[in-house]
């Protein structure tokens, strides 16, 4: 721990390291574990983003406790247990299988430069040496199975056989086998048991010692047995990595099945709710629009201004750099209300002109001029007033960024834009219309 905190706290965007040792957090509560210690460490955002410090950290913690396996990663507003980006489920009945499959998809992990902290659970194996004890040579020894085993329990676990008190101090004095003695197969074979008549013989005499590999610890789920490997994305965007592990995975031995959960599981259920939102916005504001200006075409025009605002959603997302998010996509939802306000600020115009007898080009040309001011006016305050999200200041910032971005880029793209394809779109609509009445 000690260690721990000093590497931590050499990073000058470190304020505070909270440790806690035997206990960690889960989505589930908290796990009581001997072999590990959790810490929360609180970063100054003002001098560097969380991301950058979790990077400059991870070499430092390595090397301060080498052979631990560390896992950093930021925790959102509220969260005190950590969510895995990636969580690949392997299930099947032979834990040998599982453990290759398990280890072809940590080495798909590794071999992607973007991902960071992989580990795998399931099934644990460890040593244990077992005594099978032969009944007819036991009982020749004036001894049953149960003494046998009381002898052994004392000669390996031990027994306190007296105390050692120092001032206020009580030491317990425990006697038991070496520790060689103890670990080893051929040494507890060696072990000398008392018989009823006071010979002393070794254990292989009476029993059979054998060192086996049993399982510690059996991971199953709904009664199948189940190997876990999760990573965690330090930078760019999941759908690569997901895609190269169900590449590799696509075709599991017969009896075997593989799920990719995890956070990436939670987006991609986001990403299908949210395009479902999407396409109901689009069918919404297509109606509304209909019934509002008596026209089951011009409508169309107006919704012409969404690919126009995808465009500069696009550019602006690729000019900074930022990946498109679940907060990214809200934005775009948001959008498709926003952008085509300035489409029926225009072709409200044109109509009005249309009405007085202009023709339609002049019409357009003029709905254009008259409605620049308000399109131009309308769009720069809703920039403006997205900067601050944009330029992602103060803790947690960056969980908003891509949602101002998208606004950003969406609004000033469409808003030029529009004075150009939408009423190329109408005049088109228009001329369509007309040919189809003349024929």
């Amino acid at each position: 721990m000690e260690r721990f905190e000093a590497a931590a706290y050499a990073n000058p965007a470190v304020r505070t390291v909270f440790s806690q040792v035997g206990r960690y957090h889960t989505l589930f509560g908290e796990i009581d574990a001997r072999n590990r210690a959790e810490f929360h460490v609180v970063v100054d955002n003002e001098a560097q983003h969380t991301a950058e410090v979790i990077d400059q950290l991870r070499p430092a913690l390595s090397r301060a406790i080498p052979g631990a396996e560390l896992l950093l990663k930021e925790l959102g507003g509220g969260e005190s247990a950590i969510r895995d980006d990636f969580m690949v489920d392997i299930y099947g009945p032979d834990p040998v299988v599982l453990a290759g499959l398990a280890e072809q998809v940590i080495e798909a992990f590794e071999a992607q430069p973007n991902i960071s902290d992989v580990s795998a659970t399931g099934d644990e194996f460890s040593t244990e040496i077992q005594v099978f004890p032969d009944r007819a040579r036991v009982a020749r020894a004036g001894l049953d199975p149960a003494q046998l085993g009381l002898l052994l329990r004392v000669a390996i676990e031990g027994d306190v056989e007296a105390r050692l008190r120092e001032g206020d101090d009580e030491y317990a004095i425990r006697v038991r086998l070496r520790e060689q003695e103890r670990l080893d197969a051929a040494g507890v074979a060696a072990t000398t048991i008392q018989t009823a008549s006071g010979a002393q013989i070794p254990l292989r005499e009476l029993a059979r010692v054998e060192e086996v590999l049993t399982p510690s610890l059996i991971s199953r789920q709904e009664r199948v047995r189940r190997a876990t490997v999760t990573a965690n994305l330090a930078w760019g965007a999941s759908a690569d990595t997901t895609e190269a592990v169900r590449a590799l995975l696509d075709d599991p031995p017969e009896g075997y099945t593989i799920r990719i959960g995890g956070e990436e599981e939670q987006r991609t259920e986001a990403v299908g709710e949210i395009s479902a939102a999407l396409l109901l916005a689009i069918v919404l504001t297509t109606m509304l629009l209909a019934g509002l200006l008596e026209s089951f075409s011009h409508p169309f025009a107006i919704l012409s201004t969404l690919p126009l605002a995808l465009v500069g959603v696009l550019v602006a997302l690729a000019a900074t750099g930022v990946p498109l998010d679940i907060f990214g996509l809200m934005a775009l939802v948001m959008l498709v209300g926003i952008v085509v306000n300035n489409a029926i600020l225009m072709l409200e115009e044109t109509g009005h002109q249309r009405r007085e007898g202009v023709p339609i080009h002049e019409a357009l040309e003029r709905g254009a001029l008259l409605r620049l001011r308000p399109i131009l006016m309308t769009s720069l305050s809703t920039v403006a007033g997205m900067v601050p999200l944009a330029l992602a200041l103060g803790p947690g910032a960056e969980l908003r960024q891509a949602m101002a971005l998208v606004s950003i880029g969406g609004v000033a793209v469409s808003s030029v834009l529009i004075l150009i394809a939408c009423p190329v779109i109408y005049s088109l609509i228009e001329s369509a219309k007309r040919g189809l009445r003349l024929g």
